[in-house]
């Protein structure tokens, strides 16, 4: 049984992480195209956004479905029923923001990061032996690293979120956090290692930490395929650490908060707190509140689509206002192809809404 649990949990690992890997493909090509001044031109960057948003759909459907498959399997292993029905792709896992404006923060990331040194606005991207070189390396970096980081996050949301949904329509009433150490350059940090040892309600979605990649299995006094699925892995991080009571793990200290965005997170007690994410109550998605936000995005795209047409009729920046937020979009040769890029996530939008109805 053990062999086949183990088996259903390394294939929804690969199909994750292929998801997220194809997320990084596409923001690599999307990102990569840009010049230096379009990553400044609002109407450059939100057509990028709009791309990598649809991407971030994409992703988000894929892991759900092979989230119900692995639910399914982890339900068997605990010698449980799974439930029948229930398509829960359609729901985007994050709370109080969508796609576009969750895609839009690579460009964000770049700006905050280059802002530090003022002085430095190439007009072509520098090569490895220009002075400015490293500088623009670690813009691109930061930004970079935000799109990796919602790749990550969102994939792990979504996966656990359609897990422990067929979880609770299975009547399981906790769950276990299942080690991915081979899913991290550095292995598992300290905060998964104590939080694995620990069950938590079903009616919680999983605590998180930045670039998490743990998933989640039934946990009972009964049956607790989890546990021996961390075993081997527990055994060798405390070994590592020096015993079960050695000093890295005794030292490890969690913190648990809300996010405003994302639910609940983890971090270490004196870690600063997450800057992503409102500070407004966290609420679960649901597919009626994820319907909302694309009407909003709709909205928002025809402003948007006023202002290129602006541009591309004048020749000039045009600066405007959407939902209390300053916009400046400029000439660029890749503005025509950036309102393409909105329209096709307008109609992917009104898809979405047509199944809903």
């Amino acid at each position: 049984m053990m062999a086949t649990l183990a088996a259903s949990t390394e294939t929804y690992e690969r199909l994750r992480r292929n998801a997220v890997e194809a997320y990084m493909q596409a923001y690599s090509s999307m990102w990569g195209s840009l010049s230096p001044s379009d990553w400044w031109n609002d109407g450059v960057a939100l057509g990028a956004a709009a791309y990598m948003g649809l991407w971030d759909m994409r992703m988000v459907r894929q892991v759900r479905q092979a989230a119900i498959s692995y639910a399914d399997a982890t339900l068997d292993a605990a010698g449980i029923k799974p439930p029948k029905g229930y398509d829960p792709t359609f729901i985007y896992p994050r709370f109080g923001t969508d796609p576009w404006e969750v895609n839009y923060r690579p460009a964000q990331a770049y700006r905050s990061a280059a802002i530090q040194a003022p002085s430095i606005r190439p007009v072509e991207w520098p090569k490895m032996d220009d002075a400015d070189w490293r500088a623009v390396s670690e813009w691109l970096e930061a930004a970079s690293e935000q799109g990796r980081r919602t790749a990550d996050t969102n994939a792990t949301l979504a996966g656990t979120d359609t897990t422990l949904t067929r979880y609770r329509r299975a009547k399981v009433l906790s769950y276990r956090r299942v080690l991915h150490p081979e899913m991290s350059k550095t292995g598992c940090c300290g905060l998964c290692v104590v939080a694995a040892t620990r069950w938590y309600s079903t009616a919680s979605l999983l605590p998180l930490h930045s670039h998490c990649h743990c998933t989640v299995a039934p946990a009972g006094s009964e049956h607790d395929p989890g546990l021996e699925l961390n075993e081997k892995d527990l055994q060798r991080l405390y070994s590592e650490a020096g015993g079960t009571t050695g000093e890295r793990l005794r030292d490890v200290s969690v913190r648990f908060e809300t996010n405003g965005e994302i639910g609940p997170v983890m971090s270490y007690k004196d870690a600063k707190a997450e800057a992503d994410g409102s500070n407004a109550e966290w609420q679960r998605p649901t597919m009626q509140y994820t319907l909302e936000q694309y009407k909003r995005m709709k909205a928002r795209a025809q402003a948007f689509d006023a202002a290129y047409e602006t541009v591309l009729r004048t020749g000039k920046n045009h600066t405007f206002r959407v939902d209390g937020r300053s916009y400046t979009f400029k000439p660029s040769g890749n503005l025509n192809k950036a309102r393409a890029y909105t329209n096709r996530l307008v109609r992917e939008i009104n898809s979405q809404l047509a199944k809903a109805a």
